[in-house]
């Protein structure tokens, strides 16, 4: 490359491009006005005033993209300390129905509970008084059955005892008959050996 440029056009759109007039202007290399060369200094300073202005937008793009990353940065902590505070309101929230609902629900075991209590002390009074009427009646219906057996046995011993006496009288008088028998059968077998 010798340094020249043909038949070249270069249109810029870019504000603040230095030397140039028109900020919207055509450059073309190959019309009447111009000369068909450009020399190679004149392209280095061109691109240089571009190079300077692209470096003029990058740096305002920069600029602009810091303002709006410390924009971005701010309403993002601002989120985060809004999200806090939220998670601190809604912890109370659930901490203070959490414990409402425990002591309620507390409250409502101690209630039943008691209620509990209350039917099983009343069943065991119920209970005690039954076993103190069943064990007077059955002290009751042990002496009715202990004066009924002592009778029973009183009765028992005075038939037997009357039965014995009875017996004895029986036994002592067929023991006289027998013995006469046997007086009578001795006198008659004396008799009958004589």
């Amino acid at each position: 490359m010798t340094g020249e440029i043909r038949e070249l056009e270069i249109i810029t759109s870019i504000p603040n491009l230095g030397n140039t007039k028109d900020e919207n202007s055509i450059i073309n290399l190959n019309t009447d006005d111009q000369p068909n060369n450009i020399s190679r200094d004149q392209l280095q300073e061109y691109l240089n005033t571009v190079t300077q202005v692209i470096r003029a937008e990058i740096a305002a793009l920069q600029e602009e993209s810091k303002k709006q990353t410390a924009k971005l940065t701010s309403a993002v902590e601002s989120l985060r300390s809004e999200i806090k505070r939220e998670n601190k309101r809604l912890a109370k929230r659930f901490t203070a129905k959490f414990e409402a609902a425990h002591d309620k629900i507390r409250e409502d075991f101690e209630v039943r509970l008691n209620s509990e209590i209350l039917i099983v002390s009343e069943r065991l009074d119920n209970v005690r008084k039954d076993n103190v009427n069943e064990l007077v009646k059955l002290s009751s219906t042990i002496d009715e059955v202990y004066a009924s057996v002592s009778e029973k046995i009183d009765t028992d011993v005075t038939q037997t005892s009357e039965a014995m006496t009875q017996t004895k009288k029986y036994v002592d008088n067929k023991f006289r008959v027998v013995s006469g028998d046997m007086k009578q059968v001795r006198r008659n077998a004396d008799e009958f050996q004589k």
